[in-house]
C-alpha cells in the first residue's frame, strides 16, 4: 500500500485552527512522521498562524532555500493526505556531488536500517499522543515489549 508521506518527515510551527494535534493525527494516518522539532531530515514544514515570526521557522531558512524543505499551509497538507493532490518532490538546488560505492549487502543493511528508525519513530509518536479513535478518543500505545518479545520468539524459532 502507498501512502501519500510514507516516510516522510513532517514538522509544524505556528498555531492552527483545530491544533496541531489533528494535523499530527492525518500525517500519522498518511504515513509520516510528525514531529515538533526540526532535524535535518525533515521533508515538509507546516505552517500555521504566526509560524513564519517563530525562532524555529527563521532556523529552517537555509534548508527551504535550498529546496531541501517544502513549506506547506494546513490545507495543502490536507489535501495530500487525502490523495487530493500529489506530495511536492524537493528540488536540491546546490546538491553535493558524492560517490558511494556499496554492496548489495550494505543497501540491505541500510534499508533495514531506515526501516527501524521510522518504525522507532512511529512508536514513539503512538507513546506520547495515542491513537486516535472514532469516537474522538485517544489509546496512548507502548508497542516496545511486544517488539521484544517478538525478537525473542524469532530467535527460538531459528534454534
Amino acid at each position: 500500500m502507498n501512502l501519500p508521506l510514507d516516510k516522510k518527515h513532517v514538522a509544524f510551527v505556528g498555531t492552527f485552527d483545530h491544533g496541531s494535534l489533528e494535523l499530527k493525527d492525518i500525517v500519522f494516518e498518511a504515513g509520516g512522521i510528525p514531529t515538533d522539532n526540526i532535524p535535518d531530515h525533515t521533508n515538509y514544514l507546516v505552517v500555521g498562524g504566526g509560524g513564519e515570526r517563530t525562532q524555529m521557522y527563521k532556523k529552517c531558512e537555509s534548508m527551504r532555500e535550498s529546496g531541501k524543505l517544502i513549506e506547506l499551509t494546513p490545507d495543502e497538507l490536507r489535501d495530500i493526505c487525502a490523495g487530493k493532490t500529489q506530495a511536492p518532490v524537493p528540488v536540491i538546488k546546490n546538491k553535493p556531488k558524492v560517490t558511494v560505492y556499496s554492496t548489495k549487502e550494505s543497501i540491505k543493511n541500510s534499508k533495514e536500517l531506515e526501516d527501524s528508525v521510522f518504525q522507532d519513530k512511529r512508536e514513539a509518536y503512538l507513546r506520547r499522543y495515542g491513537l486516535r479513535q472514532p469516537d474522538g478518543s485517544r489509546v496512548k500505545m507502548d508497542l516496545r515489549f511486544e517488539r521484544i518479545l517478538d525478537e525473542i520468539l524469532k530467535k527460538f524459532e531459528k534454534e
